[in-house]
């Protein structure tokens, strides 16, 4: 789950370097 945070997180801040952060 720790892993799912991050991602989210992530987009949160570079949602561009990360477009498979943004989940539905």
């Amino acid at each position: 789950m720790q892993v799912h945070n991050v991602n989210l997180t992530i987009s949160a801040v570079r949602p561009e370097q990360y477009p498979d952060a943004k989940l539905p």
